[in-house]
């Protein structure tokens, strides 16, 4: 097991680096705080993350924000940087021109106009507000509270929901009945602060197991935590980057805070999380994955996701594109902030329902789409049999190409581009997802008398009595926790040039493309066999695989150990 490195916190970058390489536990501490601040500072100083200077910390002196925005990059490991051209106060000289692009990456610094101010001393409220938005602290407007605060007249309204979510979790407590929010913020007050805040830091790859008390920050990709248990939030820090992390049989008792990882992926493993999931890696898409035995209640998104689990709740917060690439949702939300979301669900995962209340949202992808309500204009659907209701007032709503009318619903057919039936929004007039006849008349892909659903054979349809397929090369295997068929075609049964699109497939009766949903793995060594994968709908043992060519078919029996031929 690698070891575990306690969080402390620097109080001041310039001392750090002014140090020049003297260890703290070789200096006697001059000005160490006898009072409520002397835990908090000798442990900043024990961990080196506060170094001395002459024999001083300084515990008294007020933070500037270039000092913060360097300490709090440091913890997390932030290495991307944002563009702060636009900064006339932020000089390229300056040595803390990088920690400030660091800090507006991380959103950690927004600025006002053109300036950041990294000379300025923070205030108590600013600092706590910064906090508050790299750990994801929001209670919805909930700010009651501050109400326990004597001057909670003097708290800005931009730091009010930040600041009430940092008490409500027992992080700030103020003194006495005082919060003091325009006070500036000494070094030993910020200690005091990240020392509640932060309990265990993962800052080392490999495998990691315990019992953590408080919160737990992984900072370095390739970490596995088996058999743990949290009391805390879990955060996964900017210096994951791109990398991957592995929650093996963990019990978290608050939140997923998901600030790094990449389509490397973060993996669940038979994992519980009573909290919320939250995914907010500014600089990479996030791909995670949940196992069969991980279910996640509330998952909430603002940028770039790829899913693959059991979820109750989708929230998505800010303009993102999410792809639902297996698993299912019940429930996807996109606020009214999400304004141009992009959302695919790919074929073999299952969405219950989506309510849009941001415009120019897209739905698209081949996976099931049940019912769709459009709570705002501009929302586009282009999911197969997907019911979509516009409400009264809404416009510009699409569903597979075709407007639906304020106040009306809309099934869209099977090959996502159509409409079945459109009806006004709860009537119950005679629409259905079944393609059935209004009484009035046939809709677009109505009532056909002995008409076939995919994956039914055509009326003239035979089996083949051809090899087309070589059943020892074929079965189910799994990667990651998506299930894929692999299918080993014998290419003498095929043309000279060989290609998967000389058949059709359908997988349990629904029919996939060929372009998208197949694609070519390899050549057998002989040259006799080309084997090609497709995802599967959920993660089942067995699966029925029907090919179709010409006027012949061949139905297959796939499961995780081969694959047989069904009469």
């Amino acid at each position: 097991m690698k070891r575990l490195k306690r969080i402390a916190i620097s109080a001041s970058f310039l001392l750090a680096l002014c140090a020049q390489g003297v260890s703290a536990a070789n200096q006697q501490i001059e000005d160490m705080p006898s009072n409520w601040a002397k835990a908090a500072v000798e442990k900043a100083v024990e961990q080196s993350w506060l170094t001395p200077y002459n024999g001083r910390v300084n515990p008294n002196r007020a933070l500037t924000r270039a000092e913060m925005a360097a300490i709090v990059g440091r913890i997390f490991g932030a290495s991307s940087k944002g563009d702060i051209g636009m900064y006339s106060d932020v000089s390229a000289t300056k040595w803390y021109a990088g920690d400030m692009a660091k800090a507006v990456q991380m959103g950690a610094f927004k600025g006002e106009g053109d300036k950041l101010y990294p000379e300025r001393n923070i205030s108590r409220q600013e600092a706590f507000t910064v906090i508050g938005r790299i750990l994801e602290m929001k209670n919805s407007g909930n700010t009651k509270r501050l109400n326990e605060f004597a001057d909670r007249a003097a708290i800005s309204e931009w730091a009010s929901e930040s600041i009430a979510s940092l008490a409500e979790s027992g992080y700030i407590k103020g003194f006495g009945s005082l919060l003091r929010p325009n006070d500036e913020i000494t070094r030993a007050e910020f200690a005091q602060l990240m020392s509640n805040i932060t309990g265990t830091l993962l800052a080392e790859p490999g495998e990691h197991s315990g019992t953590y008390a408080g919160n737990l920050l992984i900072s370095a990709p390739g970490t596995t935590l088996k058999n743990s248990v949290i009391s805390g939030d879990l955060i996964l820090c900017d210096g994951v980057g791109a990398g991957d992390v592995l929650l093996d049989h963990v019990t978290l008792e608050g939140r997923l805070v998901i600030r790094g990882g990449g389509k490397d992926t973060v993996q669940l493993v038979s994992s519980q999380v009573k909290g919320d999931v939250i995914i907010n890696n500014i600089n990479n898409a996030v791909r995670l994955l949940a196992d069969g035995g991980t279910s996640l209640q509330n998952v909430l998104v603002s940028n770039q996701v790829i899913l693959g689990a059991e979820i109750s709740k989708l929230t998505v917060s800010g303009q993102a594109a999410v792809t639902i690439q297996s698993g299912k949702v019940t429930n996807i939300e996109v606020d009214s902030a999400a304004v141009g979301t992009k959302i695919t669900v790919e074929s073999g995962a299952v969405v219950n329902s989506v309510s849009v209340s941001a415009e120019n949202t897209e739905l698209t992808g081949k996976g099931q789409v049940e019912n769709v309500a459009a709570k705002a204009d501009n929302l586009s659907v282009h999911t197969p049999g997907t019911k979509v209701t516009a409400a009264a007032g809404i416009s510009g709503v699409r569903a597979g190409g075709t407007a639906v009318e304020p106040g009306k619903t809309a099934v869209i057919d099977k090959s996502g581009v159509g409409i079945v039936t459109e009806t006004k929004s709860g009537s119950g007039g005679g629409g259905s997802n079944s393609g059935g006849t209004d009484p009035g008349g046939n809709e677009p892909g109505g009532n056909e008398p002995g008409g076939n659903e995919p994956g039914e054979n055509e009326p003239d349809e035979t089996p083949t009595a051809k090899d087309w397929v070589d059943l020892r090369t074929t079965g189910i295997i799994k990667v990651d926790f998506a299930s894929y068929a692999t299918v080993a075609l014998n290419r003498k049964e095929m043309t000279a040039t060989p290609t998967p699109g000389e058949y059709d497939y359908y997988i349990n009766g629904v029919k996939l493309s060929n372009t998208e949903d197949v694609s070519v793995v390899m050549n057998s060594a002989d040259g006799n066999l080309l084997v090609i994968k497709m995802l599967l709908p959920g993660n089942g043992t067995k699966q029925i695989l029907k090919l179709v060519k010409d006027k012949e078919y061949m139905l297959i029996q796939l499961n995780d150990i081969g694959a047989s031929v069904k009469q």
